[in-house]
Parts: C-alpha cells; structure tokens; sequence
C-alpha cells in the first residue's frame, strides 16, 4: 500500500471527475450503477467473523487482505461500501498497531479507506443494532476515527412488517451508548428480512412511503432508498448484473433510468478464502467492455444518489428484474 501518494489521491479525484462529466453527459439514457458492498458482523451472532474480531493474529491478516482488496479496486476503477458493525471499530481501536498504521500513511483502517480512493471507496455504518449500540452509536464511533457521516445505512430490516427497522429512521437518532450523539440517516441500503427470507431485491433509487409500502415511491418523503438487487447473497457471481445487461440491450428495461446493482464482498473471508480477490478482479475485467460502453457505471452509493438527483431528476424507479438466483421473482 505504500504506492499511495498525494499523486493517486489527484489521480483518484480526478477520475472522480470524470465519471461525473460521462454521467451527466449520458444522463438521458438508462444505466446500470453498480458497487461492490461488503458488512462485518459481531462475533457473538456471525460464525464467519468471529476468528476477526476474537483473534487478534486473523485480525492483522483480514487488515491485509482489505488493503489487498482495496488496492484491486481502485487499480481497477471500480468503486466499493466498505460497511463496518461497531465490533470490528473497536478491535481498530485496541488492537492496530504502529507498524500496521505505517503501512496506512499512519491512519486507522477505516480513516484510510475512506480516503485511499475518493469517489471509488466509501466507509459507511452497518448495524443489527442490538447489544446497546444503534446506528447512531456508530456513525459516532466512525466519526471519532475521522470518518465523516454520510447517511448511509448499510442494512436494515424490511419484512415483515411488524419486524421493520427504517421507518424511525426519518427522524434524527440519538445514540443509545453516545446518547449526547445525534444522527441523521439519508439513504437506506440493504433491505432485508428476518432470517434473509423475504429480502428486498429491486433495482432503482425511490422514497419508500409506509412501512408495509417500502417498494413505493412517495415524493413527499426525505428519506431514499437504493435498490439491492440482486439481493443480499455473498456469491461475487456477475449473472445478474450480467441479466441487466442483456435486457439493456434488448431494450426490455424502462427508458432514462437509473437501475442500481451490488455485489457483497465477504470482509470476514477475505483473508481465509484465497478465491475472493482473485474473483473481485475477474469480476470487475468482465464489465469493462461494459464501462466502456456506458453502459455500466462503477459508483458508490453516495455517487449514485447524486447522479439520481442531478443528472436522472430524481426520477423513482422500483425495477423487479426476473432474476432471482435463476429464478422469476414473485410478484409483490
């Protein structure tokens, strides 16, 4: 990671301002914007992080592999949320060293992310908010580690019903550990179900209205929602995106819209599963005709709420694409 200098950082703000001149001058057409989204998780309820955030040896190598990660990315021009839960925040805190942060320009993981790459990695809060810490109390921790808030919450409940998480969040939200912090959530990522049996898989930036019309748009709300489709599996697997392609050009999807799509990136697997980086970069070389075309846009949630706003005009849109795991989507 030491080829990051003030250079790559001009560089990187300088592609950043490129994507927005090629997007605004294509903005009349339909596009598909895609990131790379990745969560950690406590070890107390996530058997695959638990090693991460209990072990301070496979901590240090996850470290690794995140920078690894991170570097494939950007040499890529890809772009990535990297969400982070409170528990891999505090082993940053504990467990970091001197010669780890030497290797990060002397800043924390997160602080370092967030800056590496501007416009193409993004560090945002991820929360199951139990355990006493909400998404306030994470948007303080990260804030604290000099990463700004940015409204994004990366992960919440849907369905059913009776169960949902993100209606409460169009009010400012104080902080249950931090309760002096208070935060504003503007953009919802991610939403799911109990259990990841009735997820939200569209495609598109609207304003959900009520809590049992998530997927329908109501101008009069503040508060957006970016489209997780495919939905919330941890395959880096490119035939969904890959679907939307084919239905692009097959001119099967809506005119002058904005269609959204996300790959997860296992963090915890990272440094224990040798096949998920080289798949990351395999990944992301298929689309680059794609890139080339226009066709596909490679920005990070907040680039792609910016977009909707200036260059598509806010324009809702709630896509169902037919794929589902190869499966036809039910009807909702």
């Amino acid at each position: 990671m030491q080829r990051v200098t003030c250079g790559v950082v001009a560089a990187a703000l300088a592609a950043g301002l490129w994507l927005m001149q090629d997007v605004l001058h294509g903005a009349d057409r339909t596009r598909i914007f895609v990131t790379f989204v990745s969560h950690n998780e406590e070890s107390i309820s996530n058997p695959p992080c638990a090693p991460v955030m209990t072990d301070r040896t496979r901590f240090a190598a996850n470290r690794v592999a995140l920078l690894q990660a991170a570097q494939v990315v950007w040499d890529k021009r890809a772009t990535w949320n990297f969400q982070t839960e409170y528990e891999f925040l505090l082993r940053i805190s504990e467990w970091e060293t001197d010669q780890e942060r030497e290797r990060t320009q002397g800043l924390n993981l997160v602080h370092f992310l967030n800056t590496f790459a501007p416009g193409h990695i993004q560090v945002d809060a991820h929360s199951h908010e139990q355990r006493g810490y909400n998404y306030a109390d994470i948007a303080y921790l990260l804030e604290r580690m000099q990463v700004p808030p940015n409204g994004i919450v990366g992960g919440f409940i849907v369905n059913p019903t009776r169960s949902e998480t993100w209606t409460r969040l169009r009010e400012p939200l104080r902080g249950r550990r931090y309760p002096t912090y208070t935060w504003q959530a503007t953009t919802l990522w991610g939403g799911g179900s109990v259990n990841h049996t009735d997820d939200s898989n569209v495609s598109g930036i609207w304003r959900p209205k009520a809590s049992n019309e998530f997927e329908v748009d109501d101008p009069n709300q503040a508060l957006l929602a970016v489209g997780n489709y495919p939905g919330t599996g941890t395959d880096i697997d490119a035939t969904p995106i890959q679907y939307l392609l084919d239905e692009l050009r097959a001119n099967r999807l809506q005119p002058g819209r904005m269609y959204t799509a996300t790959i997860m990136i296992e963090q915890c697997e990272l440094d224990n599963d040798p096949t998920l980086l080289p798949k990351i970069g395999l990944l992301i070389d298929r689309f680059q005709p794609d890139v080339q075309r226009g066709d596909l846009v490679w920005a990070t949630l907040t680039e792609m709420v910016r977009v909707w706003r200036e260059d598509y005009e806010s324009q809702p849109l709630v896509a169902r694409p037919a794929w589902n795991g190869g499966q036809q989507t039910r009807a909702r």
